[in-house]
């Protein structure tokens, strides 16, 4: 029966390991822009609804996660960055965004990558949020197991 339960909680262990690597991996998007990202502004090109999500890397894993969106807002923009490179990117955000003008933006962009560009305040922080909640279900219960393979080791303290 103990053999069980110490089973069960190794495996609850990996379960929540696998998930907090699953969540840094997208978390590190995050902490990309917080760490080389720079703003600039941007000309709109061209603002429609669609429901056609652009679809990089992170909302491929949205749409998996939160389903299909309904309507979105895309906007396209140009920018140039501090080296003089011309971009044109696109931005999906939801649909209730709202633009302060129709002609400009501000954009966050990490330097010399093509397609890592978004709408100044379009950020996904909930992937940090999950990221920081599996640290402390990972703390938790590998904490756990230690003190269960301690006991088993040292015995009980007196």
């Amino acid at each position: 029966m103990d053999d069980d339960n110490e089973l069960r909680k190794a495996k609850w262990l990996l379960f929540v390991g696998a998930l907090f690597l699953f969540s840094a991996y997208f978390a590190y998007e995050e902490f990309r822009f917080l760490i080389w990202g720079e703003t600039t502004e941007a000309e709109i090109i061209e603002t429609f609804e669609t429901r056609d999500v652009h679809a990089g890397r992170m909302e491929v894993v949205d749409r998996a996660v939160n389903g299909a969106k309904n309507d979105i807002l895309a906007v396209k923009f140009r920018y140039t960055e501090a080296d003089g490179t011309l971009h044109e990117e696109r931005d999906d955000v939801p649909i209730d965004w709202k633009l302060d003008d129709p002609h400009k933006a501000v954009v966050q962009y990490i330097p010399g990558e093509p397609r890592s560009t978004r709408l100044a305040g379009h950020a996904r922080t909930g992937y940090v949020y999950f990221l920081l909640a599996m640290l402390a279900l990972l703390s938790f219960f590998g904490h756990r197991l230690y003190r269960h393979a301690s006991h088993a080791v040292h015995g009980r303290r007196r």
